[in-house]
């Protein structure tokens, strides 16, 4: 059995553009990243935005800003993605703020039901019929989908928070991204295939 990748190994080749690497760096941490999340969200924003909700936008931001991430000592990257996803937190604090005082929505705006979205997508995309992905329904599935989310080139990844996560229709996602309603389903086919295999080798390199 080949030795576990280290974190320092992981991080240059996600900062080369590997994006399966950055995928494998984000699971390590994601666990000790939502749990100090769920300590710090509170009820009056947990009712519209999930812990879910805050992670996917962390890693979404932490793939795209990887690059001019400075190593500093061990711990620091998780310091600087606990950092991405406090600054996260604070937007949505302050966004639900402004609507109860009849503010404008924000642009992307989960409905409530948002954490059971996350479940029932998961539903669609694991493959049961594989080792890896029985076992992270039972564990690590929601984490596991989280990071496979924002690994997700950028019209799978909107079609996915639209369709399934904000839960809008075909015909109202394809008014938000532009398209016709069969490109949508199209696209979201696409992107929920992409999704299953991207839990399958997730999965896999957490066991």
């Amino acid at each position: 059995m080949s030795p576990p990748t280290t974190e320092a190994v992981l991080l240059t080749a996600a900062q080369a553009g590997d994006r399966e690497a950055m995928g494998e760096l984000l699971m390590m941490h994601s666990d000790s990243l939502a749990r100090r999340l769920a300590a710090r969200v509170p009820p009056s924003l947990a009712r519209t935005n999930s812990v879910d909700d805050i992670l996917q936008q962390t890693y979404a931001d932490a793939y795209r800003d990887v690059a001019n991430f400075t190593y500093q000592h061990p711990g620091s990257f998780l310091a600087w993605l606990q950092t991405i996803a406090e600054n996260r937190l604070r937007n949505m604090l302050k966004a639900s703020r402004r609507q109860k005082r009849g503010g404008d929505r924000s642009q992307f705006d989960p409905s409530p039901g948002a954490k059971t979205s996350v479940r029932d997508l998961l539903g669609q995309v694991a493959d049961t019929s594989e080792t890896a992905s029985v076992n992270a329904l039972r564990g690590e599935a929601i984490g596991t989908l989280n990071v496979a989310i924002a690994e997700l080139p950028e019209d799978y990844r909107r079609v996915i928070q639209l369709r399934y996560l904000t839960g809008l229709s075909i015909e109202e996602t394809a008014t938000a991204m532009n398209r016709t309603p069969n490109a949508v389903r199209a696209l979201a086919d696409r992107a929920k295939l992409r999704l299953r295999e991207m839990i399958a080798r997730l999965s896999h390199e957490r066991l």
